[in-house]
């Protein structure tokens, strides 16, 4: 019996899959190995779950301890927070926006040994009672190899652009009080 994805499938859904941009490549061209693919995944993944409120999920794409750079952002230093507040953090004010949206791409990934630095472009949208909060910049990630796989040690925002009401974000805090 053949699988579903026997020699005459595994082409197409290939070229499929590569139409679609699935990873299965980097974005230097070059075929993406399995470490780097495991990275990119964690990355979003994080901000998959944030954007669909799974703020439970999050503890388990980091480490123990990790810094939290928004200095570019907020004007503050960076915090070192437990993984188990994460999640707390981020439905602080997540949840009180009517929808958030987190697109990342061009993870770039580098591997050395049992700990990884990432890159990647980040537009974060934002949207509250018709009105919109939009920043676009750059996440840096450092990373190591856990027993449970690669988990984020530390993060840094830095902002590049910014259109709409930051204020939207007291807004939402408050609602996410409530």
């Amino acid at each position: 019996m053949r699988s579903m994805f026997g020699s005459t499938v595994r082409p197409f859904f290939g070229a499929f899959a590569l139409l679609l941009g699935f990873g299965l490549w980097s974005d230097e061209g070059h075929a993406l190995d399995e470490q780097s693919a495991r990275i990119q995944t964690v990355i979003q993944s994080i901000t998959i779950d944030v954007d669909l409120g799974r703020f439970d999920q999050l503890e388990r794409y980091y480490a123990e301890t990790v810094v939290a750079d928004y200095k570019s952002l907020w004007g503050t230093e960076p915090r070192t927070l437990e993984r188990s507040e994460l999640g707390a953090a981020w439905a602080g004010f997540i949840p009180g926006f009517d929808t958030t949206r987190h697109d990342v791409s061009n993870i770039r990934v580098q591997i050395d040994g049992t700990s990884a630095t990432a890159s990647a472009d980040i537009t974060a949208s934002h949207w509250l009672d018709g009105d919109s909060w939009v920043i676009r910049g750059e996440y840096s990630f450092d990373l190591i190899e856990a027993p449970r796989g690669w988990v984020v040690t530390a993060w840094k925002f830095e902002l590049e652009s910014e259109t709409g009401d930051r204020k939207l974000v007291d807004i939402a805090e408050e609602r996410a009080r409530q």
